[in-house]
């Protein structure tokens, strides 16, 4: 009877743990003593912003191995995005920006390392150049990779695909030249901060990237 408890007791998926409650405010921030007082500040003010969005879910910051920059993503359940879908892009965000290694130091407020110990520290996962392949697009949603699979036309010859680096997206086909495809592709993605990702079916995203400001 103990042997089929124990089988018993294998077969039943072990439970996702729960998400800790948001912390209602500020005090957790000055113990990210890897960032310098200017930038301890700047995390305040975006989280106290966060805590007033009463939309918004899952505050992740994201802090590169070197303390030198920090990014922070939440997200709204209108979008179709989901906590994982924060957590890359903050993620992804980070790395390409600083150009090092980053990790996720807090969620919600509640820090997710702890202190004195390594920092958690996550591998660069960016595809450039080559073939387009929707699942390697960074920053954006699992559900815009769906929609940009099932949307974006195979047999186009001028056609682009253009993101942001907070999630917005946009592609356009059918046009004369690529030049067009690629300045429609932009103003569909209606966020001032979106780049041409790929022209045609070659990703034109590299490491030399200069990511629009917002």
């Amino acid at each position: 009877m103990r042997n089929l408890f124990f089988l018993l007791a294998m077969l039943v998926p072990a439970a996702s743990p729960a998400m800790a409650e948001p912390i209602q405010n500020t005090d957790w921030v000055s113990k990210l003593v890897m960032l310098g007082p200017a930038a301890r500040e700047e995390v305040k003010a975006s989280y106290t912003k966060y805590l007033g969005a009463s939309s918004r879910h899952d505050y992740h910051l994201a802090i590169s191995e070197d303390g030198m920059r920090w990014d922070a993503q939440s997200h709204d359940e209108d979008w179709g995005w989901t906590t994982d879908d924060a957590r890359k892009n903050v993620l992804q965000r980070c790395q390409f920006k600083s150009k090092k290694t980053c990790f996720i130091a807090a969620i919600d407020g509640n820090l997710n390392f702890t202190v004195g110990s390594p920092y958690p520290l996550e591998p660069q996962t960016f595809k450039f150049g080559g073939d387009l392949d929707p699942d390697q697009i960074p920053f954006i949603s699992e559900r815009a990779r769906q929609k940009i699979k099932s949307g974006y036309p195979d047999s186009q010859i001028y056609k682009a695909l253009a993101i942001s680096p907070y999630g917005a997206w946009g592609y356009s086909f059918g046009f004369g030249n690529s030049n067009q495809a690629k300045t429609k592709a932009i103003e569909n993605c209606e966020d001032s901060s979106c780049f041409v990702y790929a022209s045609t079916d070659q990703v034109l995203f590299d490491a030399d990237t200069v990511l629009p400001g917002r």
